[in-house]
């Protein structure tokens, strides 16, 4: 079943208002002749705003079978003949469906009683004798009558509710033909009131694409097992196969009345019972399987071998189209095997003990593993498939890490409680083959993770929801990060990684564990020769897991990529060029290609986008354009005055065309109340003349104190006292915007001039603001001080391990300047010698210095990493060093 081609899905649901006019009571006046969404509207037909009594009414109705509706049309007495048409090509024999939704429409009296004047109404359809293609057959949309080709349905509103209406037509000829709605006959000289419709669908039954049907079978294995001898084999169950579609993306089960056509092959050794080429099975209008029944299939004089089942719908022309898209669903993931593989062998199942053993908690607290193992005949079962079923969904996660039972029999079972909630929890195993099942009820605890995992594809994009498509035979990098709540990456935990299905290939065991590091941890994983699915598994102590769903074929990564992953907007602000969706790869096609976009969230209907129509939309579609070679889509998104919060927009192909994945922008809409800084030392200490060295990052915080996680501001460097000249270094500026992420935001670098002595402050500003935010950061400038010494901290360092060098030692080693006194000078460099088989680089030895800036806030000057070059056990000294100090202080370092 497909759209009628030119009929929007769920039309005259989402009528444009703004460019109708004569507007009053709710109600748009279009002039006669008026075209929208592909419908000609006659003169006096109204299209009705949601805030419309009698919609709004209908809306909340608990009886309505369709809610929210958004506008509707008023089909009004006959003023003149056709109020509402719309045209359409049509194919003789094919079956049409057209649904909508109608309420009768009442006015109240000046006796606040409820009137009906006349809710009956009529539906044409009909070759439109205007189409100069048709010869002047059939009839006009205005005709109160239709032609030989046509047919009339009279229609009443009979409910105050929205109630659904279905029509079926079978057209008699190829053409093009309309279907029109007609208000009701009856005049009321003061009273123009009859019935609402809205919501109309027009589908073609029998235009089937094959390449966009599915079918999946129950049981997972067909087998032709013994009845009475060994030469009569037979179907011993019940085959049962649903029909999927392909709809919006996803696969939804066909409930269209559709004829199957099953088909063996293999010779006369195999056949149909009663004997038949096609096996032809209806199945009826709302019902969505069909079934081969036990004993429908026999073989004659086959054993221990296989023959092939396919699967075909009659297209036009009553030609046969093998849909070649069949297969199993094993724990709601799609196995495909086309055609279907029929065992034919004896079955001697019956005589074999087989046993499930192992055994899960009362109650998860934390992502594990558990083994069972299956048995037959009191030895290991391997090879075996082992089916997963766990209800509800709410509070866990639970996979199985392999396909099959391994050469031991065993498979392993991982469970993770999701972050939040806590229930109850029923898993069940099951060995379709015996029967054996294993069934707990376990109870989850909610719980707050320390960490969570960012992963990342090779051109460090975040990897997008849903199922991602890779390459077959090929190695894929991802960057995977551990993050703690404020998004600091941690390093040295350990980490699990685990791969599943056909798809992948097993990681080999030096890469099944490692451990997290900053900025990132690079791994691999490939794809196997004939691709198919897979899935790769993260896991870590206090750590969320994380699932990464995968299809490999031989085309690879499809996706939409939205450029920057998020954005945050103030209140009335736009967007225009800040934002980029492409496609990967790029799509080599001539004509633009078009994405829909929608946006959700908590201030979704506080956004709009302008969509190919340059008009503001929450939902619509755009066009691409072609920029240095690639197709670029840059949004244009605006945010109302009163907007406060988050939203999603998800971009995506309609249909899925190409099997590009989606993409998601959260946009922050936020009103910050009021800042702090992440720095205790206040008034900061500057040195005239030098670049700061701050390392101070701003947080914002809404009205109750509540931190706000992304956000953006402006930076002033504001009321300079004592003719201080400050200004970031970036541009020479005295205002620097900057974006939060993760809670906070770096405060950029500034400098002061050489005689510039005194006290300036830090301000924030909402973008486009008016007034400063609470609170500032205050600055003093002085003039140099000369220290008389280096000091280097910790005076010892306990002996590491060369296993420190993977991604270079971080060491806590740091040098500070000091004056008479002890007291700390915040400012100044401080260059770091090496003496050994060390190095400040990973690629080239003979890297000994590097300087660093004192940072202005602590006076500390941090040691950079350093990588160990030695074999063995061996020592390597650290040398600090300045130019206004005559000492050398060093700290001796041992490796073990």
């Amino acid at each position: 079943m497909s759209n009628i081609p030119g009929f929007e899905k769920n039309s005259l649901n989402n009528i444009p208002l703004g460019g109708l006019p004569n507007y009053e009571h709710d109600e748009y006046r279009g002039a006669d002749g008026t075209f929208v969404q592909g419908w000609k509207v006659g003169h006096a037909v109204g299209i009705l705003a949601p805030t419309n009594q009698a919609i709004s009414e209908a809306n909340s109705n608990p009886s309505s079978k369709i809610k929210n509706v958004q506008t509707a049309v008023r089909l009004v007495y006959k003023k003149v003949r056709g109020n509402i048409w719309h045209s359409m090509s049509l194919k003789k024999g094919h079956k049409y469906t057209f649904s909508w939704y109608d309420l009768a429409d009442p006015y109240v009296g000046d006796d606040h009683k409820t009137y009906f004047i006349n809710q009956d109404y009529t539906v044409h359809i009909d070759l439109n004798k205007e189409d100069p293609g048709n010869g002047g057959r059939g009839s006009e949309p205005v005709s109160d009558n239709t032609s030989v080709y046509g047919q009339s349905y009279p229609q009443r509103a009979l409910n105050v509710y929205w109630d659904k209406k279905t029509i079926t037509f079978q057209p008699t000829v190829d053409g093009v033909y309309f279907i029109s709605f007609q208000g009701p006959s009856h005049v009321d000289t003061t009273r123009d009131r009859g019935a609402i419709i809205s919501a109309l669908n027009a589908e073609d039954v029998d235009n089937k694409d094959v390449s966009k049907l599915r079918i999946t079978c129950v049981p997972a294995t067909l087998k032709l097992n013994n009845d009475s001898d060994s030469e009569h084999v037979v179907t011993d169950k019940d085959w049962t196969f649903t029909l999927y579609h392909l709809t919006d993306g996803q696969w939804v089960a066909d409930q269209s009345e559709t004829a199957l056509y099953f088909k063996l092959d293999g010779g006369d050794g195999i056949q149909f019972n009663p004997p038949t080429t096609y096996w032809k099975i209806t199945k009826d209008e709302g019902e969505s399987t069909v079934m081969i029944q036990a004993g429908s299939i026999v073989a004659h004089n086959l054993t221990n071998t296989t023959r092939n089942l396919h699967v075909y719908i009659k297209g036009d022309n009553e030609a046969y189209q093998e849909i070649t898209n069949t297969g199993f669903l094993n724990n709601d993931e799609f196995k495909k095997e086309s055609p279907y593989i029929i065992h034919i062998k004896q079955d001697s199942d019956g005589e074999n003990k087989w046993t499930l053993t192992g055994s899960l908690p009362d109650t998860l607290q934390k992502a594990q593993d558990f083994e069972f193992t299956l048995s037959k005949n009191g030895k290991p079962a391997p090879g075996e498939t082992i089916s997963l079923t766990f209800t509800p969904d709410t509070y866990l996660t639970a996979q199985l890490l392999q396909d099959k039972t391994n050469g031991e029999g065993k498979i392993t079972l991982h469970l993770a409680p999701k972050t939040g909630v806590n229930g109850t929890t029923t898993v069940k195993l099951s060995h379709k083959l015996s029967g054996q099942t294993y069934q707990h009820d376990i109870k989850t605890s909610a719980q707050s993770y320390r960490y969570h995992f960012i992963v990342e594809d090779y051109l460090q994009h975040p990897l997008p929801d849903g199922v991602i498509h890779w390459k077959e035979d090929k190695q894929e990098q991802m960057y995977v990060k551990l993050v703690d709540s404020t998004g600091q990456v941690i390093s040295g935990i350990d980490i699990n990684m685990a791969v599943s299905g056909p798809g992948l290939k097993d990681l080999e065991a030096q890469y099944k564990k490692f451990k997290s590091a900053s900025p990132y941890k690079l791994v691999y994983v490939q794809t196997t020769v004939n691709g198919g699915q897979g899935t790769i598994t993260l896991t870590a102590d206090d750590t969320e897991p994380k699932v990464i769903n995968i299809n490999s074929d031989n085309i690879g990564q499809r996706r939409l990529i939205v450029t920057p992953g998020e954005i945050s907007l103030a209140p009335g602000a736009k967007s225009t060029k800040d934002v980029e969706v492409t496609f990967e790869p790029d799509i080599d096609s001539g004509s633009p290609p078009i994405v829909t976009f929608e946006i959700t969230g908590s201030v979704g209907d506080k956004l709009t986008i302008r969509d190919i129509n340059n008009e503001k939309r929450s939902k619509g579609k755009l066009q691409a354009t072609r920029q240095n070679g690639t197709w670029i889509i840059q949004p244009e998104i605006e945010v109302d005055a009163d907007a406060n919060g988050d939203a999603n927009i998800r971009f995506y192909v309609e249909g899925d065309t190409g099997g590009y994945a989606e993409a998601t922008l959260t946009v922050h809409v936020v009103l910050v109340d009021h800042v702090d800084w992440s720095t205790t030392s206040e008034p900061v200490e500057l040195t005239a003349g030098e670049d700061t060295n701050l390392n101070i990052y701003v947080r914002a915080y809404d009205k109750q104190g509540k931190q706000i996680p992304n956000f953006i501001l402006e930076l002033h460097i504001d009321d300079a006292r004592d003719g201080i000249s400050a200004h970031f270094i970036d541009g020479n500026k005295k205002v620097e915007t900057v974006h939060g992420e993760n809670g906070r935001a770096k405060v950029p670098e500034m400098t002061t001039t050489s005689n510039s002595l005194g006290t300036f402050y830090l301000r924030a500003m909402l973008p486009g603001g008016n007034k400063y935010l609470e609170k500032a950061l205050s600055f003093k400038v002085s003039a140099a001080v000369k220290p008389d010494k280096i000091e280097i901290h910790p005076a010892t360092i306990e002996p590491i391990s060369s296993g420190d060098n993977q991604e270079g030692w971080d060491s806590n080693i740091y040098a500070q300047y000091t004056s008479g006194g002890g007291h700390i000078v915040k400012s100044g460099k401080i260059t770091f010698t090496l003496q050994g088989s060390v190095s400040f680089s990973d690629t080239d030895p003979n890297v000994k210095t590097k300087t660093v800036a004192v940072n202005n806030t602590t006076g500390h000057a941090k040691c950079p990493k350093i990588y160990l070059k030695g074999v063995g056990k061996y020592t390597f000294t650290v040398i600090a060093s300045g130019n206004d100090v005559h000492t050398s202080p060093s700290v001796t370092v041992s490796v073990e």
